[in-house]
């Protein structure tokens, strides 16, 4: 998965969720800046980080990288 498409996907969950950034940020002990820049695709997160990402959705991660029930105009 590119960053992009990581940065869509973490994008829409979150905001599926109601959560703000930095609220994210503070679940997996992250600043509000990381998650902006990764959900710009900037850059992707280590193993360790995703997985963290994941747990914080509820989902494994696999579930995060490759569930077909996030719309493919949502990871765009």
């Amino acid at each position: 998965m590119d960053a992009k498409t990581f940065g869509a996907r973490l994008r829409y969950l979150r905001k599926e969720r109601k959560l703000s950034q930095q609220e994210l940020g503070q679940m997996i002990g992250k600043p509000q800046t990381t998650i902006s820049d990764w959900e710009n695709g900037k850059f992707l997160p280590d193993i360790d980080e995703a997985v963290e990402i994941a747990k914080a959705f509820g989902l494994t991660i696999s579930e995060f990288l490759y569930s077909e029930d996030l719309p493919p105009a949502a990871c765009k």
